[in-house]
């Protein structure tokens, strides 16, 4: 089984530009991404003991991601993305060539600054629309 670097798991916003142009989040260290599918139970009386789902639960996606404060732009687009309660299209790209990508909304931003360490940023996404899943075969 093929392992992966996690430094490899990127998160890219766009530049909201046409075509859109996609940047790498600077001075990422950390970066999580959950997919979620609501669960719509159709079990009745009548059924047996085994619950039965009906497909077409909503879907979500949700992605932390946290890193150094190296990249003054970077802090304020995010900033002002999160101020302004705008709307932005992001990249996830995985090391083996998966990228989803979609509408998020910036739920928060946090920053931190421990007196003896680096100056670090927490962002936390929400899908906010359809997210388009592509995998790139090497074939």
């Amino acid at each position: 089984m093929t392992k992966y670097a996690g430094k490899d798991l990127l998160l890219k916003l766009g530049d909201a530009a046409s075509p859109e142009v996609f940047t790498t989040v600077a001075a990422q260290r950390s970066t999580s991404v959950s997919i979620n599918n609501e669960q719509i139970d159709v079990t009745d009386k009548d059924d047996s003991r085994w619950r039965k789902l009906l497909e077409g639960g909503v879907r979500s996606m949700s992605l932390s991601a946290s890193g150094l404060l190296s990249d003054a732009t970077v802090q304020t687009t995010l900033t002002n993305i999160a101020v302004n309660g705008v709307i932005r299209n992001f990249q996830i790209v995985f090391a083996d060539a998966q990228t989803f990508e979609g509408a998020f909304f910036l739920a928060s931003i946090e920053a931190t600054g421990e007196h003896t360490d680096a100056q670090q940023y927490s962002i936390t996404l929400e899908s906010a629309g359809d997210i388009v899943y592509s995998e790139f075969s090497s074939l």
